[in-house]
């Protein structure tokens, strides 16, 4: 990538940063003004819809409150009368001119009195059967007896084929046993004019204490339902105002509601109303569409001034970048000097001084690299020379055979024996290449040093090798196994005069592992001496002459199949040493030495 490229986008993105920023903070800051503007006035539209809620209620209450204090109403209501006639007559003077008059308001439906007296059979009065005992405002008025009034969630009325909302008072001011009760049954949409015409999108609800919908400007069938029902319900704090953001099916709203206070009977009922959250953030989206069109516009312009400024200032580094790719290295030539007073123009004559320098260090140094390689010629000359006056493993082994051939002739059987046991483990440990060997060569090799030491140490020297043939097939360290025998044989037999045992095992020790073990039954060692031991096995280099062997041992696994695998050793004074050797199993020794070095 040129410097003209690195320079310009530096420079863009410092500038698309800053714009982003900018644009970003400004557009944030408009949209929650906005929206906590418009939050407001929402909040004050529940607010007054929940005063003209309150009042519209309280109007019809007090339609009720005046025939509860209507003593004379009240006190002809409870007369008894002889006759029928001297019923209607009241009837006709005192309660038919108030019922007229009441019932004058076009969103009053009906207005029943309730009375146990069988002479009012009169239209508006209801007697007191067990019909009207089995209803709920009846038994709700019978079980709280402090109760004066209450409100009643709409029902259909079919005869009318409209919906009513009731509200029932007990009249008992002038006898608090009377059996008397009237129930008002308004027009169930008396709210809907209430909610002025510029709020006409949003949904409003009004709930009665009981959680009762008496109104959902968005329904028409609101017979039945109840708060519960809704969505945002669990939304709904015990405060007695509040907004929050609420989503369903349909989308997000701002949910804000109000809870009347002051009359008992009105009490707890919540006027709620759900705003579209797109509506409210109308004017700040349309705020965000301009803000990202200046945001692009500002963008526009700063790609090109920055483009052009890069251009003019990368112009005379490109010429020198330019002259410095055309020098050759093998003929090194200063450059064109580049105009200017400036850092360009002092870059280029040092350019041209190094240059100068480096063409005189090249002709030191080759002939430095002539004469290097020439001691390096000899030194190899040497080298071969000195490898060509070492033994040949083939010229012993027949050496060995010849040895053997004049024992056997001289009916010398013991050591013809012993000879060739010795040129097969010279075959073998000199005859192949590579570090690491299958555990059944190794095991061949270790018998057949043990069977040479045999002929040393006679009955002395007790060994058992019992490997399994799943075992055999796994990839060892060259002479690793020998090292460690030969290693029971110096510490363990040559040091104690009774016969020696050394048991070499092998078995699956987990997955992908082999466990090798050497174990012997010699005077074994201290836990101070062990400790030793096992602190020697992870040096890197050795820090004396004894159990040097048992340290290469270690490290060589480690190095050919990974820090897991190694020497493990146990001893206790009396009891021998066990050496044990963890290998990775025949079908993982691939695996292992691909991931590690093969030591």
């Amino acid at each position: 990538m040129s410097i003209r490229t690195k320079w310009f986008i530096a420079n863009l993105l410092a500038v698309l940063f800053l714009l982003g920023t900018l644009t970003l903070t400004m557009t944030i800051y408009s949209r929650n003004s906005i929206y906590e503007k418009i939050r407001e006035n929402s909040r004050y539209s529940v607010s007054q819809l929940a005063l003209n809620v309150d009042h519209l209620m309280q109007s019809y209450e007090q339609i009720m409150d005046f025939l509860y204090t209507n003593y004379n109403l009240q006190e002809r209501l409870l007369a008894q009368y002889d006759s029928f006639p001297e019923a209607e007559q009241m009837y006709f003077e005192t309660v038919d001119p108030l019922l007229q008059s009441i019932r004058g308001s076009q969103q009053i439906s009906n207005l029943v009195f309730y009375t146990e007296n069988p002479l009012f059979q009169f239209a508006g009065f209801f007697p007191i059967n067990d019909e009207v005992r089995r209803s709920d405002w009846y038994r709700a008025f019978r079980s709280n007896p402090a109760s004066v009034k209450s409100w009643w969630p709409p029902r259909k009325d079919t005869y009318r084929n409209v919906g009513v909302l009731r509200l029932t008072q007990r009249l008992n001011n002038l006898n608090p046993d009377a059996e008397l009760y009237v129930t008002m049954d308004l027009n169930a949409r008396l709210f809907d004019n209430l909610i002025a015409n510029e709020n006409k999108r949003h949904r409003f609800i009004v709930a009665l204490p009981s959680g009762d919908i008496v109104l959902d400007s968005q329904l028409t069938d609101i017979f039945g339902r109840n708060l519960k029902d809704y969505s945002f319900y669990g939304e709904l704090t015990e405060s007695d105002s509040g907004s929050v953001k609420v989503t369903d099916a349909t989308g997000s709203y701002l949910l804000l509601y109000q809870t009347l206070g002051g009359r008992s009977s009105v009490r707890g009922t919540k006027v709620i109303s759900l705003i579209p959250e797109g509506e409210l953030l109308t004017n700040a989206n349309e705020i965000q569409r301009i803000a990202f069109l200046l945001f692009g516009a500002a963008v526009g312009l700063s790609i090109a001034i920055v483009y052009f400024l890069s251009r003019g200032m990368t112009k005379r580094l490109l010429k020198l970048a330019s002259a410095m790719k055309s020098v050759n290295s093998e003929q090194l030539q200063p450059i064109e000097e580049i105009k200017g007073n400036d850092e360009i123009n002092a870059l280029g004559r040092i350019f041209n001084g190094m240059i100068a320098r480096i063409d005189r260090l090249i002709r030191d140094v080759y002939q430095s690299e002539i004469n290097r390689r020439e001691l390096e010629l000899r030194t190899k000359e040497s080298e071969l020379y000195a490898l060509q006056t070492q033994i040949n493993p083939h010229y012993l082994f027949n050496t060995l055979t010849a040895i053997r051939g004049s024992l056997l002739e001289n009916g010398d059987k013991d050591n013809a024996e012993m000879i060739r046991l010795l040129a097969l483990s010279f075959r073998r440990m000199l005859g192949k290449s590579g570090q690491t060997i299958r555990l059944q060569e190794e095991l061949e090799t270790v018998d057949m040093y043990l069977r040479i030491q045999r002929f040393r140490f006679g009955d002395r020297l007790i060994y058992d090798i019992r490997v399994p043939e799943a075992c055999r097939g796994c990839e060892a360290p060259r002479l690793a196994l020998q090292t460690i025998v030969e290693n029971a044989i110096v510490h363990a037999l040559e040091r104690s005069e009774r016969p020696i045992s050394i048991a070499i095992r092998a078995d699956e020790a987990g997955p992908g592992l082999i466990k090798v073990e050497v174990e012997d039954d010699g005077p074994g060692m201290t836990k101070e001496r062990l400790d030793e031991i096992r602190r020697g096995l992870d040096e890197a280099a050795p820090s004396g002459e004894k159990h040097i062997g048992l340290r290469n041992v270690h490290q060589r696994l480690q190095r050919s199949f990974g820090p897991p695998f190694g020497l493990e050793i146990d001893s206790r004074p009396g009891a021998g040493t066990r050496v044990t050797m963890l290998l990775p199993t025949a079908k993982n020794t691939s695996d292992v030495q691909g991931g590690g070095p093969h030591g």
